[in-house]
């Protein structure tokens, strides 16, 4: 079987585990694919966001931020970055993110999500109703 192959069938076992909740096994298999191809996008992506999501914030952003560098038009990654940043307690900086991403897609949804929910846990009621 090809790298490629093994990097497919990876993917998929990853995504299955991402899906049932499973996101220790999950981030473990994403991080087998990368050992074949430390650059694949996706899968460090994946890590990214699996980080995130078992609160460890600053370690999703040193997964993140390189991705942003690279794609500074993804918004999903940009997103992502300022849901670590807010994570950990640098609001202003994410709202950055979240404004950088909206200024170039009006209807992103990550972003607009993300961003009302800063706002609202600032206080800033109206204007989490207008991201909402």
């Amino acid at each position: 079987m090809s790298n490629a192959d093994k990097v497919e069938r990876l993917r998929a076992k990853a995504a299955e585990l991402h899906g049932a909740g499973k996101l220790e096994a999950a981030e473990n298999v994403y991080r087998r694919i990368l050992d074949l191809y430390r650059s694949d996008r996706a899968a460090r992506y994946a890590v990214g966001v699996l980080c995130l999501q078992q609160d460890r914030a600053a370690e999703a952003l040193r997964w993140l931020e390189p991705l942003a560098t690279e794609s500074p038009q993804d918004g999903d990654v940009i997103s992502q970055c300022g849901r670590a940043r807010q994570a950990l307690g640098r609001g202003d900086e994410a709202l950055i993110d979240y404004d950088r991403v909206l200024r170039s897609n009006p209807n992103a949804s990550l972003a607009l999500f993300y961003r009302g929910e800063l706002l609202a846990e600032s206080g800033l009621l109206a204007p989490a109703l207008e991201s909402y």
